[in-house]
C-alpha cells in the first residue's frame, strides 16, 4: 500500500524523472487547455517543488507524495498563510492521483492525512482552488 508522506527531500527510492512524469500526467489530465500556458504551469510546479525539497526556501509550503516501485502515484502541493477571516489557511494548490488509485480508499485516507496536518497547524480553513480551467 503506497503511503502518502510529507517529504522534505527528494526520496532516494525514486526513479530518475519520476517527478517530471507525474507533473506531465497531472498537466495532461488536469483539463487545463487553451487559457493556460502549459509550459509555464510545468515550470511553476517544478519551481515550487524545488523550493521545498532542494532549495528549502518555501518554509510555509509542503510537498506530499506517495510512491510505488520508484514512481510517484500521488502528490499534493500545499502552503499555509494568513488569509480568510485573517486566520490561518491551508491551501492545497495542486494535487494529482494516478488513475490506478483514483476512487479507492487510499485517496480518502491520503486526504485525511492532509486535513489532519492542517488541523495540527491550527488552520481554520482548508482551501482547494480548482484546476479545471481559468474561469472563476
Amino acid at each position: 500500500m503506497p503511503q502518502l508522506k510529507r517529504i522534505k527531500d527528494i526520496p532516494e527510492s525514486l526513479n530518475p524523472g519520476a517527478f517530471d512524469r507525474a507533473i506531465s500526467e497531472f498537466i495532461t489530465e488536469s483539463g487545463s487547455g487553451e487559457h493556460v500556458n502549459l509550459d509555464g504551469l510545468k515550470q511553476q510546479l517544478i519551481d515550487a517543488i524545488a523550493s521545498i525539497l532542494v532549495l528549502k526556501t518555501a518554509t510555509t509550503s509542503f510537498m506530499w507524495a506517495a510512491e510505488e516501485e520508484g514512481e510517484i502515484v500521488a502528490f499534493a502541493l500545499a502552503h499555509v498563510n494568513k488569509d480568510v477571516d485573517n486566520s490561518l489557511c491551508y491551501w492545497a494548490t495542486d494535487a494529482w492521483v494516478s488513475r490506478s488509485y483514483r476512487r479507492t480508499a487510499y485517496v480518502r485516507s491520503w486526504w485525511e492525512q492532509i486535513r489532519s496536518h492542517a488541523k495540527f497547524l491550527g488552520c481554520k480553513h482548508i482551501l482547494i482552488p480548482s484546476s479545471r480551467g481559468s474561469k472563476a
